[in-house]
């Protein structure tokens, strides 16, 4: 304590030597809010009146520091409760660092929570317009066309966003609906694929790449990825209606080959899966019709294993 009062001595004393010095006013500011996030209640509102002080005068001394304005739209947002004072502020630290990602998702949580999305959607493309390296923006844009479904426009943005969140898995999960929605497949299938590598319990990514397999008639590796999905949650109905798909087609292609023993095994499991499936869903009447696809097939798999075990003996 003893400490931070003679570090708060100094920048005051630092202050009054020159008062015309942005910076001195922008440090104690820095020190006087931080004090504040770790004091609570209104001893907390306190520090941080006093910091916006000093933030005011710092950015009417140097009107092209970001920092003092995204700072000023945090106090304005949630100490005041301002949000016109609050939206100005963050715009005016966006004018002067477009690729501040903390004033711009400040400002778009703001606004989405006060229902001005297009405006929100104005304030992301004028940053992205104005620097690549925006990355925020890309990312919030993506996200908005994909809830409006323009796919096009969302997989240019999510690819733009991914440079600057490489390790994002959302940002992935997203891309590969958007490439999913367009029927670009094989794209689709790498970009849930390395959302799985980053999160492996992205249930959409498991689940949707998992039926894409299947489209494309890989069952075993659909099964697997089912298989994944429900060990994420085990009460998933989509998982199960996936993997007892996939135990279907596999069995089929068991058939296909002769290798009917193994085939009737795979529908007894898929069998037992729709089963289960069904008490889940019971008003689903997908998972019933596949749930007596499987049976009758099961049926006619057993007939043929056992003619073809009394034919072997």
């Amino acid at each position: 304590m003893e400490g931070e009062e003679d570090f708060l001595a100094h920048l005051q004393q630092r202050l009054s030597s020159d008062p015309e010095n942005p910076s001195n006013h922008f440090n104690i500011g820095i020190f006087l809010w931080k004090k504040g996030d770790v004091v609570g209640g209104d001893e907390s509102k306190d520090f941080k009146s006093r910091a916006a002080e000093h933030f005011l005068a710092s950015a009417r001394l140097n009107p092209g520091d970001s920092a003092a304005f995204r700072i000023l739209g945090h106090y304005y947002s949630a100490v005041v409760i301002d949000t016109q004072r609050a939206v100005k502020c963050y715009q005016r630290a966006l004018s002067l660092s477009p690729d501040d990602f903390e004033a711009g998702d400040a400002i778009c949580d703001l606004l989405d929570v006060n229902g001005k999305e297009s405006l929100e959607i104005a304030v992301c493309k004028e940053a992205s317009e104005k620097s690549p390296r925006a990355f925020w923006a890309f990312r919030r844009l993506g996200y908005l066309q994909i809830y409006h479904k323009k796919w096009e426009e969302a997989v240019q943005s999510l690819q733009h966003a991914i440079r600057g969140y490489p390790a994002c898995a959302d940002l992935w999960e997203a891309l590969g609906l958007a490439y999913h929605r367009l029927g670009r497949l094989t794209a689709a299938i790498k970009s849930y694929g390395r959302a799985i590598e980053l999160e492996d319990s992205k249930i959409f990514s498991l689940i949707e790449s998992g039926n894409i397999l299947l489209m494309l008639g890989s069952f075993r590796k659909g099964i697997e990825l089912f298989r994944h999905a429900l060990e994420v949650s085990p009460q998933n109905v989509s998982a199960h209606f996936g993997l007892a798909s996939g135990l279907l087609g596999l069995s089929k292609e068991c058939a296909s080959i002769g290798a009917y023993e193994w085939g009737a095994s795979l529908l007894k499991d898929a069998s037992e899966i729709t089963s289960a499936c069904s008490h889940l869903s019971s008003n689903f009447s997908s998972v019933w019709k596949l749930h007596g696809d499987i049976q009758r097939l099961l049926r006619v798999k057993t007939d043929r294993l056992f003619c073809w075990l009394y034919k072997t003996v």
